[in-house]
């Protein structure tokens, strides 16, 4: 359930999610976080999808860059 990355911290909600083991390194953290900006909690469950979408999409562009042979990376620059 995606309210369970939701915490409130002091009156503001954050969004708070582990990084996947086998992109912890590249990220170079082992988990995300990040304000919300709202104390209502109504605005909080609006925005939380947005942030756990942009993650996953991080997650999947890292992970297809990872899978990059040097080659490939050479040829992209």
């Amino acid at each position: 359930m995606a309210l369970s990355y939701m915490k409130r911290r002091g009156a503001v909600f954050y969004v708070q999610m582990a990084v996947p083991t086998d992109l912890q390194a590249v990220l170079g953290r082992k988990t995300m976080d990040q304000s919300l900006k709202t104390k209502d909690p109504a605005e909080a469950r609006r925005l939380l999808p947005d942030v756990l979408n942009a993650w996953h999409r991080l997650f999947d562009e890292t992970r297809a860059r990872k899978q990059l042979t040097p080659e490939h990376r050479k040829a992209a620059t």
